[in-house]
């Protein structure tokens, strides 16, 4: 394979973000704040984040806030985290949890639950879907699998094949994607 050429792109500094002239003619781009680095179209910006180390529990209480939000663990049952970013958690969305952001949500070991509701107005990415409502203006990715969720996505659903011999599979529940549903599985053989 041959490599092609890159091109040239011009960049403009956004929320949090300071342009200076750099070497060569170049411009260089300054965080003001710390935070998540992220790209709209040609803008650069830098949201604020919120961290929080351990979970969304009784110690913490809710969480309402205009930044991105870190979680090192999980949303215990019944709290809710409110963000006007993303909202990552490294452990799981518990029974009853709610979380809402204008970004994405990350649910690193999943989201499971009755009354359990994630609201992403970009996309949704966990381990797994278990009993849960997850909705998504954009795509929503899990892991290994969908098994009895109510989940909706503007753009894709995508179940990848991790997790044993549920990996890739949706299974009861429901599921509406505007552009397309990917699985290895999509039901269950009879008595299951």
């Amino acid at each position: 394979l041959t490599g092609r050429d890159g091109q040239e792109h011009a960049f403009t500094a956004g929320e949090n973000v300071k342009a200076e002239p750099g070497d060569g003619g170049r411009r260089r781009f300054v965080a003001e704040v710390k935070g998540a680095v992220s790209l709209s179209g040609d803008t650069i910006q830098v949201r604020p984040v919120y961290t929080v180390s351990g979970d969304i529990d009784y110690n913490t209480g809710n969480l309402d806030l205009p930044t991105d939000i870190e979680v090192s663990g999980s949303v215990r049952s019944g709290f809710t985290v409110r963000a006007g970013g993303t909202v990552t958690v490294g452990g799981s969305i518990e029974p009853g949890a709610q979380v809402h952001a204008r970004g994405d949500v990350v649910a690193a070991k999943g989201i499971f639950g009755e009354a359990t509701k994630v609201v992403a107005l970009g996309n949704v990415t966990t381990k797994f879907v278990q009993n849960s409502t997850v909705m998504a203006h954009g795509d929503i990715t899990s892991g290994a699998y969908i098994v009895h969720g109510r989940v909706r996505a503007g753009g894709f659903v995508r179940v990848e094949s991790g997790g044993g011999g549920r990996g890739g599979s949706i299974i009861g529940g429901e599921v509406i994607a505007a552009k397309g549903v990917e699985a290895r599985l999509i039901g269950s053989g009879e008595g299951d």
